[in-house]
């Protein structure tokens, strides 16, 4: 498995294109109804995950192209600052995107250990005040409501689950009937059932690492827009007609009379959005059916293109290297490498034609055979030689 500028800028176009193919399809509420948002969220994460691995694989194919991708090599490569250290620009690129995503990194764990630290100190709403939610019937239905510890927040925010340990569910300073409180305490326990902190935090880790793909903020965006649809579909499913109405009324009131938040880590009862929120009550409405078959289709899909974006690899071309008046282009038939301390020497049936180094250096020459000595490579390449009898005269075997 080998990484190089060749697989990042690969893997970056072919996953960010994956990426945003599934972003756009899984936008649609038709493709929701049918598979379902649980689904989605998984075929999200898959293609969000590929990013991770610029790798070429066993398996991969090279496609070589001669003007886009020699620019952008050369780019890379090009040394911006020559002396005994020269730094070449592919390097001052990692270093700021390992500085940016290491600054990024930082600030969202401080904004996330500062919010914790806030919620943990706000005040416990005693039980009593909560009698709807501690009904047997309701915590038959939702156990997991006996983990969690409920608090109240001072501002006009819309309800929600936060932290990873000791989790709380802020509420804000306002009175629920007791249907509504139902609404917005299932919704908030189903986060909690599901670990979708954890799979918000996990994207808000990726959009940090790549926050020079603006691809990831339109997947941020939808994944967190597809969590909540997922908890509404469940949350909704065995309700009545009445009971799905004085939903949308609880969901559109803490709409109308919050902000929403902007704390890391958290999740929420509801989002300000207009078209988000239409879609949530579309789909609250007019769930329908999941589709099995639907399922199989798009994650084979998703599976093959996810296939396709490991099975190849961008190249550029590179120079052609020939013997004069032979026209001999350098390949696994005609050229071999040989160790020489730290670089190694390029021969062109026999003839020495330049030398390579580790690394990106010795990319184009990965399919090459590499030798410790030049009479083992002379031994064992003498076979193809015999291919080339015609150019015997003018070749020097064995000279530098």
């Amino acid at each position: 498995m080998d990484i190089s500028i060749s697989t990042i800028v690969t893997t970056s176009i072919t996953g960010s294109l994956l990426l945003l193919f599934v972003c756009i399809v899984m936008g649609s509420g038709k493709v929701i109804s049918k598979i379902g948002p649980g689904f989605a969220v998984l075929i999200w994460l898959m293609a969000s995950v590929r990013m991770l691995f610029p790798i070429e694989w066993g398996y991969t194919h090279s496609f070589y192209f001669e003007k886009v991708f020699t620019t952008i090599r050369e780019f890379f490569i090009c040394e911006i600052f020559k002396g005994e250290q020269s730094i070449a620009v592919w390097q001052i690129c990692l270093a700021a995107w390992i500085l940016v995503t290491v600054f990024l990194g930082f600030y969202k764990i401080k904004d996330y250990k500062r919010s914790m630290r806030l919620f943990r100190v706000l005040p416990e709403i005693p039980r009593k005040c909560l009698n709807a939610v501690w009904e047997e019937d309701f915590i038959k239905q939702y156990p997991e409501i006996q983990e969690l510890k409920f608090v109240k927040f001072n501002h006009t925010v819309s309800p929600f689950l936060a932290g990873l340990r000791q989790p709380v569910i802020v509420m804000p300073d306002r009175k629920f009937t007791d249907q509504e409180l139902r609404c917005v305490v299932g919704h908030e326990v189903l986060h909690y059932r599901n670990h979708d902190i954890f799979w918000k935090i996990f994207t808000e880790a990726l959009c940090t690492i790549f926050w020079w793909n603006p691809v990831f903020l339109f997947m941020k965006k939808r994944l967190f827009h597809m969590i909540e649809i997922k908890n509404d579909r469940k949350l909704t499913e065995a309700m009545t007609v009445k009971e799905k109405s004085e939903y949308l009324d609880c969901l559109l009131g803490i709409v109308k009379d919050s902000c929403g938040n902007s704390f890391t880590g958290t999740a929420g009862f509801s989002k300000t959005d207009k078209k988000i929120l239409r879609q949530r009550v579309e789909l609250i409405v007019s769930p329908g059916k999941i589709n099995r078959g639907c399922q199989i289709v798009t994650g084979i899909v998703v599976a093959v293109l996810l296939f396709l974006s490991t099975a190849v690899v961008f190249e550029p071309t590179y120079p052609n290297y020939e013997i004069p008046n032979m026209g001999l282009g350098l390949n696994e038939e005609t050229g071999f490498l040989v160790e020489n301390g730290d670089v190694y020497d390029i021969y062109l049936l026999g003839v020495h034609i330049g030398t390579t180094y580790e690394g990106e250096d010795m990319h184009p020459y990965r399919t090459l055979n590499k030798y410790e000595t030049l009479e083992e490579a002379m031994e064992k390449e003498k076979q193809k030689y015999e291919n080339y009898k015609e150019y015997e005269s003018k070749l020097h075997i064995g000279s530098n």
